[in-house]
């Protein structure tokens, strides 16, 4: 049952209290009939709010502190396994030097740094590779958040 604007004569669904077209207030339902049952509203402070927008490396502090000590100490190793081979070299020009020094351990130590440099610069290369998954695993994160937010 529709209800007649009194002004322009709109017909408008029940319930409305103003008219589609020129906004005039309605003429109450007849006495008679049911009340029409009130719109369902939610008041804004009660209505159900979106989580803010926080990036992975925001959410996981520790993680990202974690990861810059994981970087700190990958470059430490890649100076040091730059390094070895030359600590190497003077250890092993400096036993020779001496007084009756023995020239055939001097070889001895620069391979020994080498290794040492060997071994720090695989170790860094391990460090860094474990900081790359880090941040693949944040964007992994950010990637599937967006995704459902977008299919809900």
């Amino acid at each position: 049952m529709t209800v007649p604007c009194q002004s322009c004569g709109t017909a408008n669904p029940p319930g409305s209290s103003f008219c589609h077209k020129c906004g005039n207030a309605l003429a109450a339902p007849p006495a008679g009939g049911a009340p029409p049952p009130p719109a369902a509203w939610t008041p804004p402070s009660a209505a159900p709010r979106a989580a803010p927008f926080v990036s992975a490396r925001q959410k996981y502090p520790q993680m990202r502190r974690g990861q810059t000590v994981v970087t700190v100490f990958a470059w430490i190793c890649v100076v040091a396994a730059g390094l070895a081979p030359i600590v190497g070299i003077i250890a092993g020009i400096a036993v020779a030097a001496e007084p009756g020094g023995n020239w055939v351990a001097a070889p001895t130590f620069f391979l020994v740094g080498i290794l040492y440099g060997v071994f720090l610069g695989a170790y860094a290369l391990m460090l860094f590779g474990g900081v790359d998954s880090m941040n693949l695993l944040f964007d992994l994160e950010e990637q599937v958040r967006i995704i459902r937010q977008k299919t809900g």
